[in-house]
């Protein structure tokens, strides 16, 4: 367990469970302030949202990418608010003269709830911008641990900030948004879980290899190699927060021919 191996069996990616995140909190969210045209904001949102992370996966630099929720979200607030009012109001035979002199209006709100909607989805779009560069198997375990994090957290507090309102008042629409929001919170610690066994085991790996306790590894002082010999190496077992001590380098010894014995061939860095 936590050997330096790639999980080739399924197709899911980091960014995959970032897009999965944003989509599962869309979903409470936008119900809390949406109960009586759900069926129609809801989706419209998802699709929104969808489209939001899609433009999002190219961006590395934390202040291009601040920027970009906050202007890609009043965007996609504003398109969000637009076909929902027009769907609302072609389902209701509106007037297109009612629809005109109302649009302004609900221009507005969208840009303003697309921003909000934007911010809040920052935290877990810097997670998937800091995986650039890392192997699958570890970008992929690190988005299960920040997404399931900031998911946690904000289905936390909204469940304790309406658990008075449960206790004072019970109808069917506190419940309808009561579930997904339980819900939610339900699938974001099975989303830490699900990242945090595979980099614990990978941690209690790597100190096994230290200690010289699986064979066909060790590790090796970064000094041993020469100016280049190392250029392109990945880098196996990446902290979350970044340690001072020097870096290792992960070698992976197997037996050669008969003439050159034992091979040792620098896999990994080790940071």
């Amino acid at each position: 367990m936590g050997a330096p191996t790639e999980r080739q069996t399924i197709g899911i990616t980091g960014q995959h469970v970032t897009l999965a995140s944003l989509l599962i909190l869309s979903v409470p969210l936008t119900l809390s302030w949406s109960t009586l045209i759900a069926e129609l904001v809801v989706p419209v949102t998802l699709v929104v949202t969808a489209a939001f992370w899609y433009g999002s996966r190219r961006i590395v630099e934390r202040r291009r990418l601040a920027w970009y929720c906050i202007l890609g979200g009043a965007v996609g607030g504003a398109i969000d608010a637009t076909l929902c009012y027009a769907f609302v109001t072609i389902v209701a035979h509106g007037p297109l003269v009612q629809l005109a002199f109302a649009f302004p209006s609900a221009l507005l709100a969208g840009v303003v709830f697309g921003v909000g909607y934007g911010l809040c989805f920052l935290l877990p779009l810097l997670v998937q911008a800091s995986t650039r560069g890392l192997r699958r198997s570890e970008a992929l375990d690190r988005c299960l641990i920040g997404c399931g994090v900031w998911l946690w957290a904000i289905t936390r507090l909204w469940l304790e900030f309406r658990g008075v309102a449960y206790q004072r008042e019970f109808n069917v629409d506190l419940m309808r948004v009561a579930m997904p929001w339980g819900l939610a919170h339900w699938i974001s610690g099975c989303m830490l879980l699900a990242g945090v066994v595979p980099c614990v085991g990978r941690w209690w790996w790597l100190q096994r290899v230290a200690r010289g306790k699986v064979s066909g590894w060790r590790l090796s002082n970064i000094d041993e190699y020469g100016p280049g010999a190392l250029d392109g190496l990945p880098v196996f077992g990446k902290p979350i927060v970044p340690r001072s001590r020097s870096a290792r380098v992960l070698v992976q010894s197997r037996a050669g021919d008969a003439y050159r014995g034992e091979l040792s061939e620098p896999r990994y860095l080790v940071l």
